[in-house]
């Protein structure tokens, strides 16, 4: 049978334009925005076609040559996303660990066009990313929206994760300057997409009016706001009706306009029969399910609800996972591996997941809490007891820690339901006797502290015979110093009363000195106040000579940058020019940037007109090329007129 061709559960993209519809002001906004702005935040709830107006109502208003798109999806780290991303634009791959900013860059100098990075699903960087992960994009955001290069940035997220962006908004402070919120759609531009969804499919739509409010009366919610993932399931499911009302002659051949052999009507009485769809989504879901369970053996239905749970969080988002990673969790989960990949291949032919790329993931974030409000109790504690032995046996393979004691309380009521791989057999056996091992140890320490604190008691009974010994000794000894000191009192005031005499004695000499050590310590501060003037003023002459060699170097850097910058403005016009001076610009100050403006000058418009040595690197080969005089050299009054001459001396 022939399926519809309503987008259901699946994002618009760029080939998809032409049946985008009730979106034009947001579209404009978006548009707006990014020519405002190098960062632009995207957030709405789930289900309002965030992905979409990003992916397809933007591109709208660009020709290919106005951007070039990076749509980046998280999946295991964003940063090697963003270099996948790149490296499907560029002949010669970068290698991972690339700096971020440096594949832009690589971007930049290979197209000279703006680049657009859009990030969707960006709440994934704080549900799985790492605090590094996160700083290290904060660190390429503020280095991108620095840079020379043209390069956008759009961030798309649901809006219940914008508190997550507390630190990076410290870290860029523009990051909530241009945004925009999509909303649910209203009645005016639901309407919009019936009709003219229905005009591009070729499906008449008898007393449109009518039938497009009965639609959206449908699956309109408080305030009259549509949830454009339901409406597309109703479309889909008012579609099917149509065509089981109408017989097998109703089928879609694929082509825009005159894609129905015989054209699906849709009219009030048809969206009557259908009626209120309640929990439109979970119903789908579960229709869906349905059709998959029903080529399963009976026992074996079970395991298509336990490949779903394994795609979302506790928290209801969906987890984008590498296939095999996947395809092993779902195992040890106690699903066959013959049924795995036939509940993921009838999976995303009914469109509730998607594989691309080696991956899997739900369809849409909207699934993920329908899949989650279906978990029982016992099913949330063995998921969550097989989460603990993943994240266990990957600690144990990285530092040969075991599991806790508390975690193997957690895992252990579900042991019969865990189909357990031998790996995580060995671990659990490896933590029962360490944890083993540790009460005995205890047990042992135990016995051990009481013993000694026995030993304790005993010395400290001794200790506290002894000292009372000791203090009435100390008493004893006192009364004798006490005597001692009355004996030496009266010696003192003999020697006091000598004292007084030879003080009385000593300021007569010193009324006699006085002059002389006047006199001395004026002659002694002088002299110091010469040695110290001579340390001043050899010190401040070594400052003077390294702020002018630091001066020097400012002013190589400055002029430098000035000739790389004109290089590369008329390398398109003046290539020999240009040439010569990146050629000078990295003799004034050489520096990594100068030689890569060299390098490329010369890989772009003398590599195919020159023989090039391959046992060398480029950067020898345009060296080769300068030092002859194929590339004519600038003229002395050129170079004045530049200002090249004076760091020429």
């Amino acid at each position: 049978m022939t399926s519809s061709p309503f987008k259901v559960l699946e994002a618009y993209g760029r080939k998809d334009k032409e049946i985008f519809f009730g979106r034009d002001a947001e579209i404009q906004l978006l548009f707006k925005k990014t020519t405002e702005s190098n960062l632009v935040l995207v957030y709405g709830a789930s289900g309002t076609g965030k992905t979409s107006l990003v992916h397809c109502g933007l591109p709208i208003c660009f020709s290919s040559d106005d951007w070039l798109p990076l749509h980046v999806r998280r999946k295991d780290h964003i940063g090697t996303a963003i270099l996948e991303e790149t490296n499907k634009y560029l002949q010669r791959k970068l290698k991972a660990h690339t700096p971020l900013h440096l594949a832009i860059k690589a971007l930049h100098m290979t197209f000279f066009r703006p680049i657009y990075v859009i990030i969707d699903q960006f709440e994934e960087l704080y549900i799985s990313g790492s605090r590094e992960e996160q700083n290290q994009f904060y660190d390429f955001v503020q280095t991108v929206l620095s840079s020379e290069y043209n390069c956008k940035v759009i961030l798309v997220m649901r809006e219940e994760y914008l508190a997550d962006l507390s630190v990076f908004e410290e870290r860029v402070p523009q990051l909530f300057d241009y945004r925009v919120r999509v909303e649910k759609m209203r009645r005016t531009n639901a309407k919009e997409v019936i009709l003219k969804s229905a005009e591009a499919f070729n499906i008449k739509v008898e007393y449109p009016d009518e039938t497009a409010d009965l639609i959206v009366s449908q699956v309109a919610e408080e305030r009259s706001l549509i949830e454009l993932t339901y409406l597309q399931i109703y479309l889909d499911r008012l579609f099917e009706l149509a065509k089981s009302k109408q017989g097998v002659l109703a089928g879609y051949t694929g082509s825009m306009n005159n894609g129905w052999a015989d054209p699906v009507v849709f009219n009030p009485e048809l969206v009557k029969e259908l009626s209120t769809i309640g929990d439109v989504l979970g119903e789908y879901l579960e229709e869906q399910v349905k059709k998959v369970q029903n080529r399963l053996p009976k026992a074996e239905e079970r395991q298509v609800w336990t490949i779903l749970n394994l795609l979302v969080t506790e928290d209801g988002t969906r987890v984008s996972m590498d296939l095999h990673e996947a395809t092993n969790l779902m195992y040890s989960h106690g699903a066959s591996k013959e049924n795995i990949t036939f509940c993921l291949e009838e999976l995303s032919k009914v469109r509730i997941i998607h594989l691309s790329e080696q991956r899997v993931e739900l369809a849409h974030d909207s699934l993920a809490l329908k899949i989650v409000e279906r978990l029982t109790t016992e099913e949330k504690n063995v998921a969550k007891a097989k989460e603990i032995l993943q994240v266990g046996l990957k600690n144990y393979k990285n530092t040969g820690e075991v599991l806790s004691k508390n975690s193997l309380t957690l895992i252990e009521p579900h042991l019969e339901t865990l189909q357990l791989t031998v790996e995580e057999e060995e671990l659990i056996k490896k933590s029962k006797n360490r944890a083993k091992a540790n009460r005995i140890i205890k047990t042992v320490s135990i016995a051990l502290v009481m013993f000694m604190l026995g030993i304790s008691a005993a010395w400290a009974l001794r200790e506290r015979g002894i000292a009372i010994e000791r203090k009435n000794e100390i008493e004893r000894q006192n009364e004798q110093i006490k005597l001692q000191l009355e004996n030496t009192m009266k010696v003192s005031k003999k020697l006091d009363d000598q004292l007084d005499k030879l003080i009385e004695k000593e300021k007569v000499l010193e009324e006699v000195l006085k002059l002389d050590k006047s006199t001395y310590r004026v002659i002694e501060n002088k002299n110091k106040e010469i040695n110290q003037l001579g340390v001043t003023v050899d010190a401040l002459k070594e400052r003077i000579d390294k702020k002018d060699k630091t001066q020097e170097q400012i002013e190589r850097k400055a002029k430098a940058n000035e000739l790389l910058t004109e290089a590369l403005l008329q390398a398109e016009y003046n290539p020999n020019y240009a040439f010569r001076l990146a050629e000078i610009a990295h003799k004034i100050y050489p520096t990594k940037n100068a030689k890569t403006a060299i390098e490329n000058i010369y890989r772009e418009y003398f590599m195919r007109n020159y023989p090039t040595n391959r046992n060398i690197s480029i950067y020898e080969n345009a060296k080769n090329l300068l030092n002859t005089n194929k590339i004519p050299k600038l003229s002395e009054t050129k170079k004045e007129d530049l200002g090249i001459t004076p760091f020429e001396k």
